[in-house]
Parts: C-alpha cells; structure tokens; sequence
C-alpha cells in the first residue's frame, strides 16, 4: 500500500474511531461495503448496518449487502420505504433523487434510533462531486456524514483499499440506483426498473462486467465498455440479447456506440440564461416559426425579448454537450391575471418555452418544464400558471401529462387560448 492510500486509510479509522457509534447506509455496492467493514474494524458491536429494501435497489446487490453482514457478524436491520408515495418520485422530476434521498435517510435515521445509534454514515466519496447528485443536498440537510469523502478517498481509492482488505467484488461495477435508468421527466413506474434489472443481470450473466441499460419508454439503450461492445458483437450474440431483452418487455433494442459513462441521463444542463447566449437563443427562437400551433413570428420573440428575461433572471436554458437545445422564460410577469380565477395566489408565469426542432418528439420539453417547476418551487411562488395556444396539440398534451389543470379559456391577440395551471 503507498502512502497516500494509507494516509486516507488512517484518516478513515480515525475519523471512525472519535464515533461512539455508527450505522452504516448499506447498499452492499463497493463503497459502502468498505466503509462498513472499516467501521465494523474499527469500532465492533458500535457499528451496524442500516439497509433500504426497496424497488429501485437492484436484487443483486440487496442480497450481497444481507449476505456480507451474515458473514462478518454485523447487526442488520431492514427497513421498507414507501418509495411510490414520496411527494414527487412517481412523477421523476429534477428533484426526485432529493425527494427519494430524503426520505430513505429519513428512516434510516429512524432504524438506527431504534438500535440505539445516534449517527448515520454513507458512502459518497470524492469522485461523487464531479457529477449532478441532487442527493447530496439531502444527505447534508439530514445531518448524515460521507466519510470516505472526509477522508480524501476516492473509487480508485475505494477499490484499492477494498482489494487490500481482501474485499469480494472490490471491482465489481457500481450498481446504483434503478431509478438512475429513466430519462428526468419520464413517470418512474416499478415494472420499468424491474425490466431495466432484469436487462442487467442477464447482460452480466452473458460476461459484460461494465453495463448500463437506460429504458426510453420500451427501448432498452445498452451502454457498456470496450469488452462488453466487443462481446455483443460476437456470432449470433447481439440477435440473443435482443430476443432475451424483447422477452423481457421491450420492443426494441440498442447499443450505445458512446459507451458507458456514470451520469448519462444528467446530460442536460439547467441553467440561467447569460447575454452572450442571445443570439443562440435568437435562432433557436426563428427555427420554431410555422410549426405546427407555434404563435410566434418573424419579430417575436426577439433580441430585445431575450435580453430584456436575462436581465430579469427569466431566461433559463437547457443544453446538451453543450448546444442550447430548449428554453424557457418565467417569472412574476404580471400578466394575464385577469383571464380566469387562477388558484394560485403568488402563482409563477411561464411567459415562453420551446425545443430545438432537432430534439423534439424526445421527452425534451418535459425535462425543461420539470426542471422550471422545481425552480419555481424554489423561488417560493405557490404556483405556474401559463396560456397555450388551442392549435398545439403536443405543447396541450405535454402539460396535460405533466399534471397540469385546464381551468380556462380566453382569446388573446386575436388567438384561441387554453388556461392552463398547477397549484404547489
């Protein structure tokens, strides 16, 4: 072992070891497996095992975390939350890993409580800040500690410290969460992440030892490394895995040609809208004119539309690999008030939002409106109210699927309107 590493070992034990006692979040993936081990070195019958039992925890790793504290003699204790009924889960928003993290940390407070453990650790490490992980707000809100991250350890770290431990799995892949397969804005359903499991597990079972299987609706989109890619192209294997995965649920079948990389479905990026992306907005905004029920026209929006939101911290965009690819515009603009008797009091307006044409019909419109309702929520208005157009029937049927209230009609600038709003 170099220094480095035994550096950040001793830094673990130690930080361990001022603990009168500890349960461990466990998960039975690499990471917590390590932290619970040296915790269970360091401070025996004070550290016990906290583990969630739940639909979005693949079935391997739920069985490896009962069997290992089996095996080395640590207290256990299972709890089941109620994943479906946690405000915002279901509808798997941009703050659905928050919502779903609070609640799990939550009770494993709780269990821990009742075993007599006052505080609760899990296993983020240093490489976990180079990613999205909404989370992590959670596990600082609920007081829970990270001290693999304390200690400087990162996976190359964790899998090197596992190793010398003589750890089983210390290269196993990192599991995570099941929920992690679904695209933000897409409805989380149970039997969708059972497939996306099932998928997995017998991907593994066919050799791959990185692999990934994101669900878009029914297809399975496999995402898995150099050996894996070479594996599939073997004689006749890629025509198994499509006829075993099609058994499985869904209709159709394909391989990432980008490969396997940990965050894929936080690609898109949320953010305030800046001066200098004006005119990218401005095309974006122009290459929306005719299409089907789109209001707007040559000289609207324009520059001016555009500035005039940045500066009032209205604008937001979303991007991919760096190109804008929607945009959104809301804030207390002070309009319409008048169309209807809107619920809301302090109620948000979405005054506009649009997709690039090149990413339409791809459940993009939903992951900026999602993302618009947390920051709305976060800016503490009590509500999102908006008027769309009669002749969009896809704009109608997103909001419609988002949750949204019909409760109106008006007829503004000579065009047909819908009222449409959603009370916090």
């Amino acid at each position: 072992m170099d220094e480095t590493l035994r550096a950040k070992r001793d830094a673990l034990k130690a930080l361990l070891g001022g603990l009168d006692g500890v349960a461990v979040a466990f998960s039975g993936g690499v990471d917590s497996t390590l932290l619970l081990k040296v915790a269970h070195d360091t401070l025996q019958g004070r550290a016990v095992a906290v583990t969630a039992r739940s639909f979005v925890c693949p079935d391997r790793e739920a069985a490896l975390a009962e069997a290992f504290c089996a095996d080395n003699g640590i207290a256990q204790v299972f709890f089941d939350p109620d994943l479906l009924g946690v405000a915002g889960f279901a509808r798997n928003g941009p703050d659905r890993c928050y919502e779903c993290k609070k609640a799990i940390l939550s009770m494993a407070i709780e269990a821990a409580a009742r075993m007599g453990v006052g505080t609760v650790a899990e296993g983020s490490h240093m490489g976990d800040l180079g990613d999205f992980r909404a989370g992590a707000r959670a596990v600082r809100e609920m007081g829970v500690i990270s001290p693999l991250m304390s200690a400087g350890l990162d996976k190359g770290d964790i899998r090197a410290l596992s190793r010398e431990l003589g750890l089983a799995g210390w290269d196993r892949q990192s599991m995570s969460c099941l929920a992690n397969r679904v695209p933000t804005g897409e409805p989380i359903v149970p039997e969708t992440l059972r497939m996306a499991d099932e998928a997995e597990r017998s991907l593994q079972d066919l050799g791959l030892k990185v692999v990934r299987v994101r669900v878009h609706g029914r297809l399975a989109r496999i995402e898995t490394d150099e050996a894996g890619m070479a594996t599939l192209s073997g004689d006749g294997v890629g025509r198994g895995v499509d006829e075993a995965l099609r058994g499985m649920g869904f209709t159709h079948v394909a391989v990432d040609l980008g490969g396997y990389r940990t965050g894929s479905m936080n690609e898109y990026a949320f953010r305030p809208a800046l001066r200098g992306e004006i005119p990218e907005i401005v095309e974006l905004y122009r290459s929306l004119f005719g299409t089907p029920g789109c209001t707007w026209g040559p000289d609207y929006p324009s520059a001016e539309t555009a500035g005039h939101d940045v500066d009032n911290g209205w604008l937001y965009t979303l991007k991919r690999q760096g190109r804008i690819v929607a945009v959104a515009s809301f804030g207390d603009f002070g309009e319409h008030g008048e169309l209807t008797d809107w619920k809301p009091k302090r109620a948000c307006e979405l005054a506009r939002i649009g997709v690039d044409r090149a990413y339409q019909g791809r459940g993009v419109g939903t992951v900026i409106l999602q993302h618009a309702i947390a920051e709305v929520r976060r800016q503490g208005f009590d509500g999102l109210r908006f008027i769309v157009s009669k002749g969009n029937p896809a704009a109608l049927a997103m909001y419609d699927k988002n949750g949204f209230e019909r409760c109106g009609e008006a007829t503004v600038f000579g065009v047909e309107w819908y009222c449409y709003q959603m009370a916090f």
